[in-house]
């Protein structure tokens, strides 16, 4: 009786074991886009801020995703 018991869970471990590998190998995953569709917007709150303003705007526009619209 306990080596029937030892075989079947070792078996299901080895059943269990080999489902996961195959889910995770056959996945399809979807490939990101460099630059996707997607539009920022960026609102920037500014009060009494002229002189910070003069670098934060160029920094804004020099990302990776550079913003749809820029609302100050």
């Amino acid at each position: 009786m306990e080596v029937f018991l030892w075989s079947f869970l070792g078996l299901g471990i080895i059943c269990w074991s080999s489902g996961w590998f195959v889910a995770l190998r056959f996945r399809k995953v979807p490939k990101a886009e460099r630059f996707s569709s997607a539009k920022v917007s960026v609102v920037i709150p500014a009060r009494n801020e002229e002189e910070n303003l003069v670098r934060l705007l160029p920094s804004l526009m020099g990302q990776d995703t550079p913003p749809h619209q820029v609302i100050v």
